[in-house]
């Protein structure tokens, strides 16, 4: 890793699932997120949706990736629809405002004195579209203010590729990183942006 770069900026790598693709209309169903550069400090929760309201393709890419316990719970609901997730989360997720003034409390004690955390996404503008409404509503402030950083857009510049040619796939391969072990839960999506955003910054 460019020792020198993260010596000046602080980066947490954050992942989140949805409901949908529209902040406010369709819920934030969780939160991962990992110090690059120090990944075994995490975090991550899970919420109750706002409402019911979902895009059956988000749903679908996602409804197997939660936690034991809400994986467990589906189960015994019978997980015969894509809603059956909000239902289990309504039931045992945690209370979105709590969520994002723990989330919210986390960052300010990990991130270094006198250091603005910078958010760090693959498709960044997505996940910080959501994180920031969230804020907004239940805590009234962003401490990743106004500037995701992209990793897909570091590595189209770095590359002088294509947006279209770029997949996360292809970059992990690049990099010999293995594959995710739990593709779409947000933890383990979290940690895998940030192994290769270490990569990119070592070169």
């Amino acid at each position: 890793m460019n020792k020198s770069i993260m010596a000046k900026e602080f980066y947490i790598s954050v992942d989140i699932e949805t409901a949908g693709t529209v902040p406010e209309k369709y819920s934030m169903l969780s939160i991962g997120a990992v110090i690059v550069g120090q990944s075994d400090k995490e975090f991550y929760r899970e919420l109750k949706p706002i409402n019911f309201n979902f895009e059956k393709e988000a749903l679908d890419v996602c409804r197997n990736c939660f936690s034991e316990d809400t994986q467990a719970h589906l189960s015994e609901m019978g997980d015969k629809k894509p809603s059956d997730i909000l239902y289990a989360l309504q039931d045992i997720g945690h209370e979105p405002g709590e969520v994002m003034e723990d989330f919210y409390a986390w960052v300010k004690e990990v991130s270094p004195k006198n250091s603005r955390p910078l958010f760090l996404g693959y498709n960044a503008s997505f996940d910080w579209q959501f994180i920031n409404q969230y804020f907004s509503k239940y805590v009234g402030e962003n401490p990743f203010r106004y500037d995701p950083v992209d990793i897909k857009s570091y590595y189209m510049g770095k590359n002088k590729m294509l947006w279209t040619d770029i997949s996360k796939k292809a970059i992990r391969r690049e990099y010999g990183l293995e594959d995710n072990e739990l593709p779409h839960n947000a933890l383990f999506d979290a940690k895998e942006q940030a192994e290769i955003f270490e990569e990119l910054l070592k070169d």
